[in-house]
């Protein structure tokens, strides 16, 4: 999984530096962010622990001499608070000299391990009642390691929200929901 302000983009050069950062104040609680491959077969792992709000990810020293394209990695950043469910965080992620702006749409994207069918979402401030609709489910199938993006914007008002996603696994036609706690203060 990866979510992130807006989609991922950058271009091979020298010096390229990707930031990965985010809104919320990191003094509290260490930040987790995980980079992982996106792409059905294609197998990359980045993890780091921080406390600060920025980590710089020199493109140079991975990306660069493989050729790996924005569409092929994903970046996911959480905390864990004790007792609660694991918070996930919207990473801003941009050259240095290019900052995605905080506030933007929040790309999610997903890879399911099975085919899947008429996937939804919703979203809503945690603890909330009650509960909108989801939109409309999408027919096309998604093919098992298959990336599926989900564009949204984060509920008005909201410093705290979840994320609810509906699919169909096929081919047993079985319904499930995945929910996400995603805070953005």
């Amino acid at each position: 999984m990866s979510l992130t302000w807006g989609k991922l983009n950058w271009s091979v050069g020298k010096d390229v530096v990707l930031e990965l950062a985010t809104a919320l104040p990191t003094n509290k609680a260490v930040l987790h962010i995980v980079g992982t491959g996106i792409s059905s077969g294609f197998y990359y792992r980045m993890e780091a622990d921080t406390r600060a709000a920025r980590l710089k990810l020199p493109l140079s020293a991975v990306m660069n001499p493989v050729h790996i394209q924005p569409a092929q990695v994903g970046f996911l950043g959480w905390h864990d608070e004790e007792g609660q469910r694991k918070a996930y965080v919207p990473l801003s992620c941009s050259i240095s000299s290019r900052p995605v702006p905080i506030g933007t749409s929040i790309v999610a994207v997903v890879r399911p391990r099975g085919d899947v069918s008429n996937v939804c979402w919703r979203t809503y401030p945690t603890n909330s009642a009650p509960l909108p609709s989801f939109g409309d489910p999408s027919p096309q199938i998604v093919s098992a390691g298959q990336r599926k993006d989900i564009t949204f914007a984060p509920p008005a008002h909201a410093t705290q929200f979840t994320l609810e996603i509906s699919y169909v696994s096929l081919p047993d036609r079985a319904s499930h929901s995945s929910l996400f706690d995603i805070q953005l203060q």
